[in-house]
């Protein structure tokens, strides 16, 4: 067999026993979580009326007089 067929099924193998392990159940039998959905609850709201984005920039900020240029689309 050529070398460079059995690189690619190595690869595949390789890549096909981690998607195997990604889908793993638990050793209960269940799915398994890394964190809890509260983490990215705010009483904030992100967002404007408008539903923009907010920033998160301080008002106090300062680039020492720089002009920044910013590119944006709709």
């Amino acid at each position: 067999m050529n070398p460079r067929k059995i690189l690619i099924w190595v690869l595949l193998a390789v890549t096909t026993a981690f998607m195997l392990a990604a889908c793993t159940l638990g050793e209960s039998g269940t799915e398994t979580t890394t964190g809890t959905e509260s983490e990215f609850e705010t009483t904030e709201s992100l967002y404007d009326e408008n539903g923009y984005l907010l920033d998160s920039l301080p008002d106090d900020l300062n680039f020492g007089g720089k002009e920044f240029r910013i590119f944006t689309w709709s």
